[in-house]
């Protein structure tokens, strides 16, 4: 699949190439068409797609170093934060937690697709909680993106870690299917609680690293 796709991915970046050259062409020649602007912006939309699917189909290991969870959380939030928009509030509620084994660039985009899914659920504005914790029965940390958007249809809950699944026009679907083989590679789990016009939450949990390991 990943060779599939690098071999869908290379005429694109011709088609792009030549397209944009013709498109520099007619400008020269004081010609503008619409649809020279149409092939490259969907040659990009499927190069960006194959991006994804081959980050899917083809993931790096991770490179993991021994991280507190909210520390990660709190800097996407205040990087997502600048382009959040005035209706929607986000609350942080962190709780003191043993530190994980984790790639931390792996869990910064990880996290900033919970936050932005988060946010595109709440068209008409609404909150969405960051929260951490020590479920010390389980040995376990857990960090939850939770939003007071529209929720899950129960109809298409069990698909939304496809890849390509989206109910979005312009979405690849690759966001939420990337994240699981994220969690997955660090021996991890993610669940998904929703009530269909109130709320959906994300819960990742992450074994805790052993009190010894953690000082």
């Amino acid at each position: 699949a990943a060779s599939m796709a690098h071999e869908i991915k290379n005429p694109l970046t011709s088609i792009r190439g030549n397209t944009q050259y013709l498109d520099m062409v007619l400008q020269d020649n004081g010609l503008h068409f619409d649809e020279v602007d149409i092939i490259m912006h969907e040659t990009d939309r499927l190069t960006t797609m194959l991006n994804k699917f081959l980050t899917y189909a083809r993931p790096r290991l991770p490179e993991t170093e021994k991280l507190h969870i909210e520390d990660i959380m709190e800097y996407v939030a205040q990087l997502v934060s600048r382009e959040m928009d005035d209706n929607i509030i986000m609350r942080r509620n962190f709780g003191t937690t043993p530190s994980v084994m984790i790639d931390r660039k792996m869990f910064e985009s990880l996290f900033i697709n919970l936050i932005l899914n988060a946010q595109q659920a709440m068209p008409d504005g609404g909150s969405i909680e960051l929260k951490t914790e020590f479920d010390r029965s389980r040995n376990m940390v857990c960090a939850s993106v939770r939003d007071s958007g529209k929720g899950i249809p129960p109809d298409i809950s069990e698909k939304i870690f496809d890849p390509f699944f989206t109910t979005r026009d312009t979405g690849t679907g690759m966001g939420l299917a990337i994240a699981l083989r994220i969690v997955e590679a660090h021996k991890g789990m993610i669940e998904v609680k929703s009530i269909e016009g109130e709320m959906t939450q994300f819960t990742i949990m992450l074994q805790a690293l052993p009190e010894e390991e953690d000082e």
